[in-house]
């Protein structure tokens, strides 16, 4: 597609057909299948619409995205606590009380009656994921043009320890942990607690600073620790190259 605005309102040229799709909206994001999702700045709230501008859902879902699982193409919508993963046939593929914690090629994590699962996008089977007793949310507002899916999931167990798991339920972080904290975007950097005190490891479980600090603070390229009035810096792997090293 290429999208021409004027006035505030979009049109669509699509070039396979070369035609021109007039549009009362101003923002549309393609999805698939022809269809877009529309951002209503006043509301702040967005719907689906076909190319020809008719309204599919209505403009009252807080988070529409597109995903790729499984080969094949979702839609998910989220109202509140509603949820829908919608298929090439706009049929919600995950029934209803499903909360998605996670999204990635090959399947979903979700929360369902109190018991996490993980779930197959090509046949709508749920595996339990054993001795889960909560899974951190990471919240719709991690998605942007540089996480396409989410992260690895920081879980706690049935014992009370921290540790993480991917998107295939497989253990990567051993839960060992007091806390795990996770950051934004795609940094591969993690807090971890132990004994009450904080150290630096990242998702393929290698130590980057002791577990010895009393506290931390995020700078966003930075992480801040704090030792016995006396500060350490580490770099996110993202900055190191472009940063210069703090005093």
């Amino acid at each position: 597609y290429i999208y021409l605005v004027k006035n505030n309102t979009t049109t669509v040229f699509h070039k396979k057909d070369r035609k021109l799709y007039p549009n009362n909206f101003k923002y549309l994001n393609p999805l698939f299948n022809n269809l877009f999702s529309v951002y209503n700045e006043k509301t702040q709230k967005s719907g689906v619409v076909d190319l020809q501008g008719n309204m599919i859902f209505p403009q009252e879902y807080d988070f529409i995205r597109n995903f790729t699982i499984s080969g094949r193409e979702f839609i998910y919508l989220k109202k509140g606590n509603e949820e829908k993963l919608l298929d090439k046939d706009l049929k919600n593929t995950i029934g209803e009380g499903v909360n998605i914690l996670g999204f990635y090629p090959e399947g979903l994590i979700i929360l369902k009656e109190n018991t996490y699962y993980r779930f197959s996008a090509a046949d709508q089977s749920m595996t339990v994921l054993k001795n889960i007793s909560m899974i951190k949310d990471e919240g719709t507002g991690y998605f942007n043009f540089l996480n396409e899916y989410s992260k690895p999931l920081v879980c706690r167990n049935s014992d009370h320890f921290y540790g993480i798991i991917d998107g295939k339920g497989t253990v990567i972080v051993p839960f060992i942990y007091e806390d795990i904290v996770t950051f934004g975007n795609f940094e591969n950097e993690i807090v971890v607690k132990k004994d009450g005190k904080y150290g630096v490891s990242n998702f393929q479980h290698e130590p980057l600073k002791e577990i010895v600090y009393d506290q931390f603070l995020w700078q966003k390229e930075v992480l801040k620790l704090d030792k016995n009035k006396k500060t350490d810096f580490i770099y996110f792997t993202r900055f190191k190259n472009n940063t210069t090293r703090l005093n």
